[in-house]
């Protein structure tokens, strides 16, 4: 039965002794995100006989009668099959599996070791919603100098210092030239007067 939010809070306001079992409780339930982790760390094979699964089956390695939680890190996936979750029961998980004809060290320390990593986890942040990253490490990068912003900003900033062709007036090639073309109207005035 779906129950509002702001039914839930007012009752915590006005019943307080429902309140610490609430917060208690809170992190209980494995959620589908943690579910679907536990899927693809098993690589869509039953945890247990190694076998494809269209429709994994939540299994508990700790029965819930024995004081196991529905949790992630005492929920696995596993097929539904005669011969595993069915069969399973409410048995302890290595007592069972133990003894079956498919056990396997491998896939064995295969759960251990996805137990081991979500128990590492920890609990998730109470203040984190649901789909929102979390910092885990803050990295400061030196950042290699770019030359050519570095041309571009000079060029704004001062373009009379940094442009791509400096306009500079060199009077020596021009009195130069003008010195040959007199020489040149000199020579050819003596001619025209040598010839005359």
């Amino acid at each position: 039965m779906p129950l509002a939010s702001s039914t839930l809070y007012d009752w915590k306001k006005r019943y307080s002794e429902i309140s610490e079992p609430l917060k208690r409780g809170k992190g209980v339930r494995l959620t589908e995100q943690e579910w679907e982790f536990a899927i693809k760390y098993f690589n869509d094979l039953c945890a247990y006989c190694g076998e494809y699964m269209s429709d994994p089956t939540k299994d508990h390695v700790k029965p819930l009668h024995d004081g196991g939680t529905f949790t992630r890190d005492n929920v696995i996936p596993c097929c539904k099959n005669k011969k595993c979750n069915s069969s399973k029961k409410d048995n302890e998980m290595l007592s069972w599996y133990q003894n079956q004809p498919f056990y396997s060290k491998e896939r064995a320390q295969k759960i251990f070791d996805y137990m081991d990593f979500v128990v590492s986890l920890g609990d998730q942040s109470e203040e984190q919603s649901e789909g929102e990253l979390v910092v885990t490490k803050e990295v400061t990068k030196e950042v290699i100098p770019d030359v050519t912003a570095q041309i571009f900003w000079l060029k704004n900033r001062k373009p009379g210092d940094w442009r791509d062709k400096r306009e500079t007036e060199d009077t020596t090639a021009i009195e130069r030239l003008d010195r040959i073309l007199a020489g040149m109207k000199e020579a050819a005035e003596k001619e025209q007067g040598g010839a005359s």
